[in-house]
């Protein structure tokens, strides 16, 4: 077992924040991973870390014990996993030592210390033909196209899973995004999304003022 201890500061700045998502990238070798975190109430992956590997596009999953808010990010190596990782490290076939548990402890090494929600945004986005593909991210995933927001009841707040659609879907500056998420929680306002592209606005500063 290995205690992805690092997590601690970012995790519990994405809380502190009300953005409970996060994502970066760590280059290890020849390897290069993104690891991510979806912890919203909403979010069936609150105990999970994603770390894509990025060169050769595969995903893996860790479930992972302990209390985060103390700063227990406990994981188990996974066997099934070698190979993967083997071959993102660029290492299949070389005469180079590897143990799955040391690679992690190196991960949680370079693991920031202050991840800014644009830096989040930016590295999904980035990715985001493979995440949406192996992670739960978001709601009503075929309605990918921006209406606009929409005023909610004072005993409801917008659901994380629908504001993430504008990591994926909105091509616009990560600063930009930042700003009109606030906007959406200073105002207790959510985003509605429709299937027809026809019908898309993306105009973010225009429906701030």
């Amino acid at each position: 077992m290995i205690n992805l201890s690092n997590l601690h500061n970012i995790y519990t700045q994405a809380l502190d924040n009300h953005h409970p998502t996060i994502a970066f990238e760590l280059r290890e070798g020849g390897g290069v991973f993104v690891l991510m975190m979806f912890f919203s109430e909403e979010d069936e992956s609150r105990d999970q870390l994603f770390i894509l590997l990025k060169r050769t596009q595969r995903m893996i999953k860790y479930k992972m014990y302990g209390n985060h808010r103390k700063g227990d990010f406990d994981i188990y190596p996974n066997p099934r996993y070698d190979n993967w990782i083997k071959e993102e490290l660029g290492i299949i076939g070389g005469q180079t030592a590897y143990e799955q548990e040391k690679i992690l402890e190196k991960l949680n090494k370079n693991i920031p210390q202050n991840l800014p929600l644009t830096s989040t945004i930016k590295t999904i986005h980035n990715n985001r033909n493979m995440v949406s593909r192996t992670v739960n991210l978001v709601d009503e995933e075929d309605k990918i196209y921006l209406l606009g927001p929409r005023k909610l009841s004072e005993d409801r707040h917008p659901r994380e899973k629908t504001i993430r659609k504008l990591y994926l879907y909105v091509e616009a500056e990560p600063e930009l995004i930042k700003n009109f998420i606030e906007h959406l929680r200073k105002n207790n306002m959510t985003l509605a999304w429709t299937r027809d592209p026809n019908r898309a606005n993306y105009n973010l500063a225009e429906m701030m003022r």
